[in-house]
């Protein structure tokens, strides 16, 4: 340990953080083992400083909890809503519709994070990208929470940082699209996915995408259990 101080202090702090969704008691536990644990191997130094990491980190990871879920306390779960708010990922399709992540970006709820769920009956705006401003009607829900299930789908979402679904009525683009450093990661993948397709078929183009960008919402269905069945679903 005392050959990898950097590596103990990352550790402390990442337990921190693991810790902060939990009871304060066991950030409390994990730092004064770290003391323990350290002053034994004769490294009271170390130990002292990474009980402070592990305090520090579970701090700071309180504060993002608590940054992530204030805006969705202000959600009006189960009544209407028109928001407007940024596409975080393009729509895929499910079996009773399409589903995207999205963040809002006016109102009392903003920066709250959302699943927005369209029907079969409601198409998404054309030629939309990642990052690309949307006009979002309809009403908020939260899944409940089944502990004992074999998915828990409120858990899924939490650990995704989504705070509710929105089940769409309509959505329109505005046209604008976000900015700041979001924005150029937003052009720099647009640019990746012009040249992946360039030369290519739209079903080679497809394919390209979804392994070396992860887009691999346009994959029809046949593609996708011919992948299956050969064992390369995973690439």
């Amino acid at each position: 340990v005392r050959e990898r101080p950097y590596h103990a202090a990352l550790s402390a702090f990442a337990i921190g953080l693991g810790c902060a969704a939990s009871a304060p008691r066991f950030a409390l536990s994990a730092a004064a083992l770290a003391l323990v644990a350290l002053a034994a191997l004769r490294a009271p130094a170390l130990g002292l400083a990474c009980a402070v990491l592990v305090l520090g980190g579970a701090a700071v990871g309180t504060a993002r909890l608590a940054a992530i879920d204030a805006p969705a306390r202000r959600l009006p779960t189960g009544s209407g809503v028109d928001v407007r708010a940024e596409l975080l990922e393009r729509p895929r399709r499910s079996p009773f519709g399409s589903r995207a992540e999205v963040r809002i970006v006016s109102g009392p709820a903003r920066g709250a994070r959302l699943l927005a769920r369209a029907p079969r009956t409601l198409g998404w705006p054309r030629k939309l990208a990642v990052g690309a401003e949307l006009r979002l009607r309809g009403f908020v829900r939260r899944p409940r929470e089944r502990p004992n299930a074999d998915f828990d789908f409120a858990a899924y979402l939490r650990r995704r940082a989504i705070a509710a679904e929105l089940w769409l009525d309509s959505a329109e683009a505005t046209g604008r699209r976000r900015g700041g450093s979001a924005g150029v990661f937003d052009a720099i993948r647009r640019r990746a996915e012009r040249a992946l397709e360039a030369g290519m078929s739209p079903s080679e183009a497809t394919l390209a995408r979804s392994m070396v960008l992860g887009q691999d919402e346009r994959i029809d269905a046949p593609t996708r259990e011919d992948w299956r069945a050969a064992g390369l679903a995973h690439l």
